[in-house]
């Protein structure tokens, strides 16, 4: 349903009856300008308008449309086409130019620092050095990056006389994506009728409303210098998936993917409090975090509710990890200030919580009347982009589109051309002829070819259609061998709840069989507490605490341990009992 979000021109504020005709007139000689932006979430797509004159901006939001995840880690391209197709009915515009962006969890982002240089040599720079940051092979991802801030080069020390300063480093935000996670998004987006002009990342059109908002748009990227001013941590809360990013001086130089959401706190309250899932989103929206203060009639023991505590910490536990994880590696900055968007920004009370938790003032992003739903934040900074805009520059549409659209050219030329070629010959040949007979044999063997042609074509068709029907076996066995969780997430969320003091060693991950954790620790408390920590994490069932022994290495002492569990979706079939067997065990008793 269209959400209509406008600021405009108030003829009743200030201005006088023919002052207000005046701005009639010359509005109607303003030259008005729309963009639209596109925001694929982890759970939903939202789709905005933004108007711009002289005098006003406006965004008109439609959606949200829901989108289902098969957890297969590429994108539900028949969910995606049927949203997109759905929002862009309702807007009215379906041949719209859309500027989109795509989930922050399915992509990697990193902030290295290169030697400044022109943009085509940092290019090359960059490709180079991407394998350092990408968990994947270079030629399975679409990369892209855009510089932030450079840093002017510092002599070492004083009094070298004429020798030349080190050179200016600047810093990029590398971000890469699976070819076929990209793909995938393209053929969606391309059979519900869109038209795309960029595609970027979850968060970074956020971040340039963030700058719009706060005054700070035409604030130069890349910035001169290190940037300098309040941190502020922008919290994106989705359906399933967040993001944690912090702005300093307008420039984005932290971005993290969290795997919790609102989604899963409709799970707790649904297993808190015995609801259906319609009734546990309703009361989700309802009561949000006032039910860790308010007792339920009926519960089972006194104190809030475990499940949606337990969604509430692990937020709490992954919003701090980011925090100090960005003064970790910007020692002179810490986080300030809060702000959430997302459609879990406005849960009732969690503002409240995350500001007596962290210390911090917590707060929606300040959209006021321009843009009072924070779950579109994202979707408005794409548009925003299409009006020139925009901080974010990124655009995962791969080179390849662009030498697609140039072969194609170059193929239609050649196909005119031989036409022509061919209707110059024929004309001569056909002129030419005297004789009936002569004219009767190259009809004859132009049939020929043309039986001959067709059968190869016959052939090739036939051999596609079995190239295809392989294809699609081979993906069905792959699917059925490959576990469900890729075995990097699973060491990405085993990796974030080790404390400090705790090395992961060894990870053993088979689809259909318990996990297994092996380590090494400075003490069995640390051991024993990061078995505590994969209790409470969201991804992890069943933890259980295995052996542990102490280890001389040198003079120190150090704990060697093991933990098996289960990955949530990976729990081992149960074992099929007989009725013989049933049978014969009664028998015995």
């Amino acid at each position: 349903m269209a959400t209509p979000l406008r600021r405009a021109h108030n003829p009743s504020r200030n201005h006088s009856a023919g002052e207000h005709n005046a701005y009639q007139r010359g509005a109607s000689t303003m030259r008005r300008r729309t963009g639209w932006g596109l925001d694929i979430g982890s759970s939903a797509a939202k789709l905005v308008r933004v108007d711009e004159t002289q005098s006003s901006l406006r965004f008109t939001c439609y959606g949200p449309a829901p989108l289902v995840d098969d957890g297969s880690g590429v994108p539900n391209v028949e969910s995606v086409r049927a949203a997109v197709a759905r929002l862009l009915s309702e807007s009215g515009a379906p041949k719209a130019l859309l500027h989109c962006s795509v989930p922050r969890h399915r992509a990697t982002i990193k902030f290295p620092d290169f030697p400044s240089a022109p943009r085509e040599q940092l290019s090359k720079m960059v490709k180079f050095e991407a394998q350092r940051y990408v968990p994947f092979a270079l030629d399975e991802v679409v990369l892209d990056f855009q510089e932030m801030y450079t840093v002017p080069g510092q002599p070492e020390a004083e009094g070298q006389g004429g020798a030349e300063p080190p050179p200016s480093t600047v810093q990029v935000l590398l971000a890469a994506m699976r070819r076929d996670v990209v793909a995938a998004y393209r053929r969606a987006l391309t059979a519900a009728g869109a038209k795309i002009a960029s595609m970027s990342l979850g968060s970074l059109g956020t971040w340039t409303l963030h700058r719009r908002l706060s005054g700070e748009i035409e604030a130069p990227l890349p910035a001169p210098g290190e940037p300098e001013g309040e941190p502020i941590l922008i919290l994106d809360v989705g359906g399933r998936s967040s993001v944690v990013s912090v702005v300093v001086g307008g420039v984005l130089i932290f971005s993290r993917s969290i795997g919790i959401g609102g989604e899963h706190l409709t799970t707790a309250f649904a297993e808190d409090l015995k609801l259906s899932h319609a009734e546990a989103e309703e009361r989700k929206r309802q009561q949000g975090l006032r039910a860790l203060e308010e007792q339920e009639t009926g519960a089972v023991a006194p104190g809030p509710p475990p499940a949606i505590e337990a969604w509430a910490s692990s937020l709490l536990s992954e919003v701090r990890r980011s925090a100090a994880a960005f003064t970790s590696e910007h020692k002179h900055h810490t986080v300030s200030r809060v702000q959430l968007c997302g459609g879990g920004a406005k849960l009732p009370m969690l503002a409240d919580y995350l500001a007596a938790n962290l210390g911090v003032r917590v707060s929606q992003i300040p959209g006021g009347a321009l843009l009072p739903d924070p779950q579109f934040a994202e979707a408005a900074g794409q548009a925003l982009r299409a009006l020139g805009q925009a901080a974010d520059r990124l655009d995962l549409v791969p080179e390849e589109v662009e030498r697609e659209r140039t072969s194609r050219r170059l193929r239609l030329r050649l196909q005119v051309a031989a036409l022509g070629v061919l209707a110059c010959v024929a004309g001569a040949a056909y002129i030419g002829s005297q004789a009936f007979e002569e004219r009767k044999a190259e009809q004859q063997k132009l049939a020929k070819l043309d039986a001959k042609v067709k059968a190869v074509v016959a052939e090739a068709s036939r051999l596609n259609a079995q190239s295809s029907r392989i294809s699609a076996q081979l993906s069905t066995l792959q699917e059925a061998l490959r576990p469900q969780f890729p075995v990097l997430d699973v060491m990405q969320a085993a990796s974030d709840h080790a404390p400090r003091g705790v090395w992961l060693t060894g990870l053993v991950y088979e689809k259909g069989k318990p996990l297994v954790l092996r380590g090494t620790a400075l003490s069995h408390s640390l051991a024993a507490e990061y078995a505590d920590d994969l209790k409470r994490s969201v991804c992890f069932l069943q933890v259980v605490p295995g052996d542990s022994n102490e280890v001389s290495i040198g003079k120190n002492k150090v704990v060697q341990f093991s933990i098996t569990g289960v990955v949530k979706g990976n729990e081992p079939k149960p074992k099929r009992t007989t009725k013989s067997g049933s049978r014969r065990l009664r028998a015995t008793e």
